[in-house]
């Protein structure tokens, strides 16, 4: 679990909000288990209900999945990597150079250590996107990064 009460300088907080946004209102696609592809962007202004979830049941049923276009349990793999590694010590600026300019495995590790980076300063993340399925198809980094943080729960939009 990472530590709480994170204070970031106020410059490099605005990079962190500019970043969010971007992330999370990009257009951005979800390709189901029977090849139908969604888009997240569409999936956000339908959603029709939300609630807060328990964490670790999500996480429990996520965690061994396939994800990012990696193997079964990428995002437990991802738990693991930032917990050995030390991505706290890296720059905000430089998180996002990493999250918006590597490919693969790296920037996948870098957007959840800024997703990480924003709970313990007290941002507001967006709610996962869960579908009929009962998966998060939006917000994979998100719920490593909450699971990261040692949170309980978690805001969940739900598309049917």
């Amino acid at each position: 679990m990472v530590t709480s009460e994170y204070r970031i300088p106020a410059g490099s907080r605005r990079l962190l909000l500019q970043w969010l946004h971007a992330r999370t209102t990009g257009d951005e696609i979800y390709e189901d288990a029977e090849g139908r592809v969604w888009d997240i962007n569409d999936l956000r202004r339908r959603a029709t209900s939300s609630r807060v979830v328990d964490l670790a049941a999500l996480w429990h049923v996520m965690r061994a999945l396939a994800v990012w276009g990696e193997s079964n349990g990428a995002l437990q793999d991802a738990h693991d990597a930032l917990i050995a590694r030390e991505w706290h010590n890296a720059t905000i600026a430089s998180l996002i150079d990493r999250a918006d300019s590597s490919k693969g495995w790296t920037a996948h590790l870098a957007r959840i250590a800024l997703f990480v980076r924003s709970v313990e300063a007290g941002v507001d993340v967006p709610p996962m996107i869960v579908g009929p399925d009962g998966l998060v198809w939006d917000g994979h980094h998100r719920l490593v990064a909450l699971v990261l943080c040692g949170k309980d729960q978690v805001a969940v939009r739900y598309v049917s």
